[in-house]
């Protein structure tokens, strides 16, 4: 789900190893992805991984370099309702996005990376959702 958005290559700025604990009203983020947007082009590429029970890593070769950054925190989980199916293919659970669009579409969420921190909780508070 999580698009790959991170470079390749050595001799860049130094880039930070993250991880931290991710949960919404209360409860652990059980399956999602988390995404580091620089707010300053000159910052840097995105950065993300991976939320599994609760918690993303993110190693050092592919995390953040310095800087503010956006956060966006996207998680699906199933909707209760089936699709049709095709052909022989029986019902699948339809996903929904649960987690409210402050905290991924339309995130107001932001982190200064720098070198003194490598561990970064988010605790999502419920919120009306926005989505149409």
């Amino acid at each position: 789900m999580l698009l790959t958005l991170l470079g390749c290559g050595s001799g860049g700025p130094e880039r930070y190893e993250l991880s931290g604990a991710i949960s919404y009203d209360g409860q652990p983020v059980e399956n999602g992805d988390i995404i580091f947007s620089p707010l300053d082009s000159a910052t840097g590429k995105a950065s993300g991984g991976p939320i599994v029970a609760g918690r993303y890593s993110i190693a050092s070769h592919e995390g953040p370099t310095a800087g503010k950054y956006r956060v966006e925190i996207i998680a699906m989980r199933p909707s209760g309702k089936k699709n049709a199916g095709e052909g022989t293919s029986p019902p699948a659970d339809l996903m929904e996005q649960y987690i409210p669009s402050a905290y991924n579409d339309e995130s107001k969420l932001e982190v200064e990376i720098n070198d003194d921190q490598d561990n970064l909780d988010f605790s999502l508070e419920k919120v009306a959702s926005t989505r149409r």
